[in-house]
C-alpha cells in the first residue's frame, strides 16, 4: 500500500510540476490581442512598410517570368500571372498575417513595455528621425554616413553596431530580400515548367546558405545609414533606443516582426503557387 501510495504521489507531484510550468509558459507567451498587435505595429511604422511589398513581388516575379527557359510565354500571360500575384500579394492579406503572427508571439507583458517606449518622447523623436531618413535619398545618405562614421567616437560606431544587431535589422532585410525571391522563382516554375516546381522550403533552405554573407553586406550599408539617420540624436537618447531594443520586450517584438515578414511571404507564395499549378490543370470532362 505504502509503495502504491509512493508512486501515486510522485505521479502527483510531476503532473503538478508539468501544469505549473505550462501555466507559466502560458502566462509568458499569451497572445495578445489583434488590436493590440496591430496598434504597435502601427505605432513602430512597420505597417507602413508592407504596401511596398506587392509591387516589389510583382518586378520580382515578372523578372522571374520573362527569364524561363524551359517553358517561354508570352508578354500577355506575363501580365496574367503577375496580375495572379498581385492578389495572393495584396497588402491587405499581408497586413492581416503579419498582425496575427505578432500577436501570437509577443507577450501581453512584453507588448505593454513595446507601448510605453513608442509612447515615450524619446521613441517620438526616433521615428521622426527615421521618417525623414525613408525619405532622403539613399546614396547620398550612404556617402555621408560613411564620413561620418570616420570621424565620430568609437563608442558611438560601437552604439550605432549594436543598435543594428539588436533590431535584427540587417536580419529581417536579408530575409525578405530571400523570401520574394524564392517566392518569384517558385511561382514562375509553378506557372511555366512542366515538370513539379521545387518547393518554396527546398528553394529558401538553399538560399539560406548565403544568408551570413548577406546579413553582412546589409550590416555595412546600414551601419552608414544609421550614422545619417540618427546624427541629431545625443548619445544618452541613443542610448535609451539601445536599451529597449535590447528589454525583452524590444527584443521579443523584433523577433516577431521578422517571423511575421516570414511568414506572410511564404503563406502568399504557397497560395499563388498552388493557384498557378492548377491553373494549368486541364479542365474536368462533364458527364
Amino acid at each position: 500500500m505504502s509503495d502504491r501510495f509512493h508512486c501515486f504521489t510522485l505521479i502527483a507531484r510531476q503532473f503538478v510540476a508539468s501544469l505549473v510550468g505550462f501555466l507559466l509558459c502560458s502566462i509568458v507567451f499569451a497572445q495578445v490581442d489583434r488590436a493590440v498587435a496591430e496598434k504597435l505595429l502601427q505605432q513602430s511604422g512597420t505597417l507602413a512598410q508592407i504596401d511596398a511589398l506587392t509591387p516589389q513581388f510583382r518586378a520580382n516575379f515578372e523578372q522571374a517570368l520573362r527569364e524561363q527557359r524551359d517553358h517561354p510565354i508570352t508578354g500577355d500571360e506575363v501580365r496574367k500571372f503577375a496580375t495572379m500575384g498581385d492578389t495572393s500579394f495584396a497588402p491587405t492579406k499581408l497586413r492581416e498575417t503579419i498582425i496575427n503572427t505578432v500577436a501570437e508571439r509577443l507577450s501581453a507583458t512584453n507588448a505593454k513595455g513595446v507601448a510605453e517606449w513608442y509612447e515615450s518622447e524619446n521613441a517620438k523623436k526616433m521615428l521622426a528621425l527615421e521618417a525623414a531618413a525613408s525619405a532622403a535619398n539613399h546614396a547620398e545618405s550612404v556617402k555621408k554616413g560613411i564620413a561620418l562614421n570616420g570621424s565620430q567616437p568609437k563608442e558611438r560606431t560601437a552604439q550605432l553596431k549594436s543598435m543594428i544587431e539588436a533590431s535584427r535589422a540587417a536580419l529581417f532585410v536579408a530575409n525578405l530580400s530571400i523570401n520574394m525571391a524564392v517566392g518569384a522563382a517558385v511561382s514562375a516554375a509553378s506557372a511555366t515548367s512542366l515538370a513539379t516546381p521545387p518547393t518554396y522550403a527546398q528553394l529558401r533552405d538553399a538560399a539560406l546558405r548565403d544568408r551570413e554573407s548577406l546579413v553582412q553586406s546589409i550590416t555595412d550599408v546600414m551601419h552608414a545609414v544609421y550614422a545619417t539617420t540618427y546624427e541629431k540624436a545625443s548619445d544618452r537618447e541613443l542610448g535609451d533606443y539601445l536599451s529597449y531594443l535590447q528589454s525583452p520586450a524590444g527584443s521579443q517584438f523584433s523577433s516577431a516582426i521578422v517571423e511575421a515578414f516570414d511568414r506572410a511571404v511564404a503563406t502568399s507564395s504557397a497560395e499563388l503557387s498552388t493557384s498557378l499549378i492548377q491553373l494549368k490543370q486541364p479542365p474536368k470532362r462533364s458527364r
